[in-house]
């Protein structure tokens, strides 16, 4: 599962993901899908330059909603970015070798939306998010050690 101020989104098992909204007084499933595989790592931080604002106050940081949810499956060991409400997705890559990711973020950097994936062997996926073409792209994978990465 993964979280912001107005939205969550839960894989329940048997391939399955949930994504709800918050608001005032309720929690609102909006959307559903099955996946190919199993669910390993979800996130749905938002970017900078894709959120969405209730109010359109630059300032109110409480109402921010993200445009795209990413996430990393088992079995085929890839990510993939889904479009929020409809949970389609957009965007998959394959990753190299037999290690499971571990965790996923979509963040920016310097105004550049990323997403980065923690491997379970210590190693770290990153690419730029491009939202214009809707692809992954400057794939860089780096070694920061021997243990599973986890990114918050």
């Amino acid at each position: 599962a993964d979280c912001n101020t107005t939205q969550i989104v839960v894989s329940t098992g048997n391939k399955n993901l949930i994504y709800f909204e918050i608001n005032e007084n309720t929690l609102d499933k909006i959307g559903e899908t099955t996946l190919p595989y199993e669910i390993a790592c979800i996130s749905i931080n938002p970017l900078s330059e894709n959120c969405s604002n209730n109010n359109n106050n630059d300032n109110d940081s409480e109402n921010v909603k993200s445009n795209y949810c990413a996430i990393g499956l088992w079995t085929d060991i890839s990510v993939h970015i889904l479009e929020l409400p409809t949970l389609s997705v957009i965007h998959s890559t394959n990753l190299d070798g037999e290690v499971l990711p571990r965790a996923i973020l979509l963040t920016t950097f310097d105004e550049i939306p990323y997403l980065l994936c923690g491997m379970g062997d210590g190693h770290l996926y990153s690419f730029v998010f491009n939202q214009a073409n809707l692809q992954l792209e400057d794939r860089k994978k780096i070694s920061l050690g021997s243990q599973r990465i986890l990114l918050t």
